[in-house]
């Protein structure tokens, strides 16, 4: 959910990140302080890429998965998929909502037997800004990525001084009980860079994924994808090549060097163990992309898996999980009020 505003096309483009040597190991490490000086490397482009297409893919766009409630509901105007897991069996989604835009966003719950057919289970919003204790208080907020660790459930969100603005600093919140009530952490978990950085300004719209090794983050900024590691989901320490020590890249360094489209990117991504795969927006749709190590990136729009064009519905914000070697990937669409909708493909074996 944007500014609806919004109507000009980006043209479609392809992308590698970044062009060089990947790193052995398939999941994402830290890399230590910078200590040479050289630009950032540019992105690349490219004649093809990996493609889901080509993997039984389906679209369900006769109708929502999850409709728009109806007014004048809480949720009657825009929704987006927010954040979905696998959990106990069933699909558990926490999505963003709002009777009209721009307005305050609030946060809805709903769960699956098999990721097609959904239930509400509750007719209010499990979580709103009044669960924020900061201050000054955010104006707005959008849950990005969802998790299960010890019988505790972790929500990652997007907070901002704007109703207009989706992104500005990432917050933490847990909850014994999806429906909460909701614990947010007292501080922010994921601030913007300093001023001149690349990810100075805003950040959010982040996804969040734990391996053996600790946590993944990959966070959205004006100018590309950046990413984060951590110990514990709560300490944070962005990836900054070692190539680069000079402003905008001194402290930090985009994964994916790709400018947004009509509002944020928006990166979902998951690893499967044996790679990392990416659904992300670029105008007129979405586009995937596949990294052996979660840094070096393959994208390819020159045909998105989702488009606008072909919907002639303008699609947003999205969430995408593997379950049962089927991926899932659920998106916003719509103009004026959007609801969500689906799509899924078999997952290739791994080369």
């Amino acid at each position: 959910m944007l500014n609806r505003t919004l109507k000009t096309a980006v043209c479609l483009t392809a992308f590698v990140m970044i062009s060089g040597a990947c790193q052995s190991t398939a999941e994402p490490i830290a890399t230590p302080t910078a200590t040479a000086t050289p630009a950032a490397t540019p992105t690349v482009f490219v004649e093809s890429a990996p493609n889901p297409l080509e993997h039984d893919f389906k679209l369900y766009t006769d109708k929502p998965v999850v409709p728009m409630g109806e007014p004048p509901a809480w949720d009657s105007g825009l929704m987006d998929p927010g954040a979905v897991i696998f959990h106990d069996n069933k699909f558990h989604m926490f999505y963003d909502a709002v009777a009209s835009y721009p307005a305050r966003i609030e946060v809805g719950y709903a769960v699956s037997n098999d990721g097609i057919t959904w239930t509400r289970v509750a007719t209010q919003p499990v979580f709103t800004i009044v669960n924020i204790p900061w201050r000054p208080a955010p104006m707005n907020l959008r849950v990005n990525s969802a998790m299960v660790m010890d019988n505790t459930w972790v929500l990652y969100f997007s907070a901002s001084d704007s109703y207009r603005d989706l992104i500005g600093i990432v917050g933490r919140a847990t909850a014994s009980s999806p429906t909460g009530p909701w614990t947010v952490d007292a501080e922010p978990v994921l601030k913007p860079g300093e001023e001149g950085e690349w990810d100075a300004g805003r950040v959010g719209n982040v996804e969040v994924i734990q391996t053996d090794k600790g946590f993944t983050m990959y966070y959205a900024t004006k100018l590309g994808i950046g990413m984060a590691t951590s110990p514990d989901g709560i300490q944070w320490t962005k990836y900054d090549d070692p190539a680069t020590s000079e402003a905008p890249f001194a402290d930090s360094d985009p994964v994916v060097d790709m400018p947004a489209p009509m509002g944020d990117l928006d990166p979902n991504v998951v690893y499967t163990g044996q790679d990392w795969q990416m659904v992300t927006r670029s105008e007129p749709g979405l586009v995937y992309g596949t990294s052996a190590d979660g840094i070096h990136w393959t994208l390819a729009d020159q045909k998105p898996i989702v488009s606008s064009t072909e919907l002639q519905k303008v699609i947003w914000f999205s969430a995408f999980l593997i379950q049962d070697e089927t991926a899932y990937l659920y998106f916003e669409a719509g103009d004026q009020n959007t609801s969500v909708y689906l799509a899924t493909w078999k997952e290739a074996p791994p080369e």
